[in-house]
């Protein structure tokens, strides 16, 4: 849910009284009302844009190509690098031997942390968040990455002016959608 301070928090006799205004009513409230609950308040991030996504799967395909890895390797190990840590999920131990860039269903970062069960090798992977998740800063971020990943391999890149104007187009369409009537 999106929403902003709404005056100064109130110091009450048993905590803090805090106001918060929302764009929409907020639909958990009749369920959670005079429940306690847990309260979750971060910074707000515009969503990343469908065409920023596509850009980013765009160079991970050529990336792929010009490294003849398949689809996921590729966007396996540009996630593992450029990407952001899944904070629900945390690690995996996996067998050493299983090749965690080729796994489809999840998205993994390696870490140095080893250890042995049963006379076989574990390692420690840091379970990502896939690219659909991101909003705009760390979709920027990833998409810098595999920009510089795809320059390194002499993969042409969109300008910055046209990465820009993407970007432009997109706050615009956003703008759009919350506007109210």
């Amino acid at each position: 849910m999106r929403g902003k301070w709404h005056g100064e928090p109130l110091r009450l006799r048993t905590g803090w009284l805090l106001q918060i205004e929302t764009q929409e009513p907020p639909q958990i409230y009749d369920k959670t009302k005079d429940k306690e609950i847990t309260i979750d308040i971060k910074k707000y991030y515009e969503k990343r844009s469908n065409d920023a996504n596509s850009y980013y799967h765009v160079l991970a395909g050529k990336i792929a190509k010009a490294l003849g890895i398949s689809m996921t390797e590729s966007c396996n190990k540009l996630i593992a690098e450029y990407g952001e840590p899944d904070s629900d999920f945390g690690q995996l131990a996996m067998l050493e031997e299983i090749p965690w860039t080729r796994i489809d269903s999840m998205h993994l970062r390696p870490t140095t942390q080893i250890e042995t069960r049963d006379g076989k090798l574990y390692r420690t992977y840091i379970i990502m968040r896939g690219s659909h998740t991101y909003n705009t800063r760390e979709m920027g971020r990833l998409l810098d990455g595999v920009i510089f990943e795809a320059k390194a391999l002499g993969i042409p890149t969109e300008t910055p002016e046209e990465i820009e104007r993407l970007k432009q187009l997109w706050e615009e369409e956003q703008k759009a959608l919350y506007k109210t009537t």
